[in-house]
């Protein structure tokens, strides 16, 4: 009787380890699983100064160093993972700072001050006019 419990209980985990190791749990993140995000309407339009210009939309950021004809997604710690894109910038609001970044990037912050954008970017902040 005792055998048979022990064969039972080595069956039990064998199966267990089997199915553990079938479904290893890769989790790569697909396009689909990104969420959409609109960028608020204080921050739309064509900013610029003398050397740098930027031009946000509804749902697409594009100009200067953060992205080429990028649409804009909601800000995860899997979508941050992502390789990098020029096509895809990442976004979520802290208070009145609006996050940007590529996924595997350096974020940049953007925040309205007036009739003024500010952007942070590392150490240096760049003030752009509409």
């Amino acid at each position: 009787m005792k055998k048979v419990v022990v064969f039972l209980l080595s069956l039990v985990m064998l199966t267990t380890g089997s199915i553990v190791f079938i479904n290893d749990g890769s989790n790569e993140v697909q396009a689909s699983s990104l969420k959409a995000y609109n960028v608020p309407k204080r921050y739309r339009g064509h900013w610029k100064n003398k050397h740098y210009w930027l031009t946000i939309s509804k749902r697409h950021i594009s100009g200067g160093d953060i992205a080429t004809h990028g649409t804009t997604y909601r800000w995860t710690a899997k979508a941050y993972q992502r390789h990098f894109s020029n096509h895809i910038v990442l976004c979520s609001m802290h208070g009145k700072w609006l996050n940007v970044c590529l996924p595997g990037g350096e974020h940049s912050l953007l925040v309205r001050k007036g009739k003024y954008l500010k952007l942070h970017e590392d150490t240096w902040v760049d003030t752009l006019h509409r």
